[in-house]
C-alpha cells in the first residue's frame, strides 16, 4: 500500500504508521525515511536509512549478520550499528527476538552470583547507651 501511494508520488494516509518518519520513495525504488538531515555532511545511507518491516525473514537475517559481525553484540549496539543504514520499524523488539534465539549468546550469558549476608554482630544489634 504504501509502496503505491509512494511511488505515484501521493501523500499517505493520516492513519499510517510511517507518517513522523515522513517517507519518500528512493531513485532505485527504496522507500527511505525523510528528515531533516539533508543538508549534513553524513553518508546518504545515513541521512535517509532504508525503512524494513518489522517481521520479514530477510530483516531476520540482516540482524543476525550484523550480530555476527558486531562479535554477538547486545541488542543495544546491534540496534545502534542497524540506525547507521536500516530503520526497522519496531527495531527493539526484532533485535531483543534475534539476539534471544543466537545460542552461543545463551550459552555465554553470565550468571551472576547472589551473595547471603553474614550475621550482624552483637553490638550492632544488642540496646546499649550512647557512645559504650
Amino acid at each position: 500500500m504504501e509502496v503505491s501511494y509512494l511511488s505515484a508520488g501521493k501523500q499517505l494516509p493520516s492513519t499510517n504508521k510511517l507518517i513522523p518518519l515522513t517517507p519518500f520513495y528512493d531513485d532505485s525504488g527504496i522507500i527511505r525515511v525523510g528528515g531533516r538531515l539533508k543538508n549534513s555532511i553524513l553518508a546518504y545511507s545515513q541521512k535517509h536509512p532504508i525503512v524494513l518491516p518489522k517481521t520479514d525473514h530477510v530483516v531476520n537475517l540482516i540482524i543476525s549478520d550484523y550480530h555476527l559481525k558486531l562479535l554477538h553484540a547486545g541488542p543495544q549496539l546491534l540496534q545502534a550499528a542497524l540506525r547507521e543504514k536500516f530503520w526497522i520499524l519496531s527495531a527493539r523488539d526484532s533485535v531483543r527476538r534475534v539476539v534471544r534465539r543466537c545460542i552461543s549468546c545463551f550459552r555465554n550469558r553470565p550468571k551472576f552470583a547472589e551473595q547471603i549476608m553474614g550475621d550482624l554482630p552483637e553490638s550492632r544489634v544488642c540496646p546499649s547507651s550512647v557512645f559504650q
